[in-house]
């Protein structure tokens, strides 16, 4: 008998050190945990306690294969909300899971920041978004072989700042300060294309585009999207063609008074195997 509570106990202490992280105290809760997809694009918010840093990482999986993963910023009361998009899932059913920065880099690495498990939801995939398993190797038979490389060229995190004077500006290939008078200058109405993220994006981060997809300066618009938007951040694509085309996230916060700042520039490259 004692043999084995001696050994129930073993186990159970085996299986309470495999989930431990060094962020055993951190909770993530979403606002809405039995989640519906219906689109390859959505949103997700909650809040979370107990994190060292003001960042943390997300996986999204369908039992076959990984549809997204990325990073996802904090506010100072604990809160998240951001847009992510996945690919096409294989089947109905998939999984949310957050972790934790394992070495404070800000870059995930799966190898090392998927052992900081910090919680897991199940996610439900609606079935006009679904591609079979069986179909998508159809597809792939009849399609070359699309490796796509990503280069980010530069980020930060307003997070790490605490005056407006402080944050890198990114303008036109070259970093910037702006100071407290710039901002209340633009609160009294000045200079209003400083928080209009698409115009912002266009004429900012005009540099990467050659003279024959510019207009007056400023990117034109048949080269430039929103992809996603929020009150205070937005992703934009400049897209050439399938092959090749940039990701700009422009961000604001109480900081910055509501000027978008520059915060990370993507290069997306695809090559077609021959």
């Amino acid at each position: 008998m004692n043999k084995v509570l001696l050994l129930v106990f073993m186990s159970l202490f085996i299986i309470a050190g495999c989930n431990s992280n060094s962020d055993n105290q951190v909770t993530v809760e979403l606002d809405e945990q039995s989640m519906l997809i219906s689109g390859l694009d959505f949103t997700i918010s909650g809040q979370v306690k107990g994190l060292k840093q003001n960042y943390f990482f997300y996986q999204i999986e369908d039992g076959h294969g990984f549809l997204s993963e990325g990073k996802i910023d904090v506010q100072k009361n604990g809160t998240f909300k951001t847009s992510l998009t996945i690919k096409s899932p294989t089947n109905e059913f998939g999984e949310l899971t957050f972790y934790s920065d394992a070495n404070g880099n800000g870059v995930f690495d799966v190898e090392l920041d998927t052992e900081q498990r910090l919680a897991s939801y199940e996610l439900t995939f609606h079935k006009s978004i679904v591609i079979p398993l069986s179909k998508s190797k159809d597809m792939n038979e009849s399609q070359k072989e699309d490796t796509e490389i990503v280069t980010t060229l530069y980020t930060i995190n307003l997070n790490d700042y605490r005056t407006v004077s402080e944050i890198p500006f990114y303008s036109l290939g070259k970093i910037e300060n702006i100071t407290e008078k710039t901002v209340k200058s633009f609160q009294e109405g000045h200079h209003p294309w400083l928080g209009h993220a698409e115009t912002f994006i266009s004429i900012k981060a005009s540099n990467l585009v050659p003279a024959a997809y510019k207009k007056d300066d400023e990117i034109k618009k048949e080269f430039i999207q929103i992809k996603k938007r929020t009150d205070n951040s937005a992703l934009a694509t400049i897209k050439f063609d399938d092959n090749f085309f940039y990701e700009v996230t422009a961000e604001s916060s109480e900081i910055t008074g509501g000027i978008f700042f520059i915060t990370n520039i993507d290069l997306h490259t695809h090559i077609k195997e021959k």
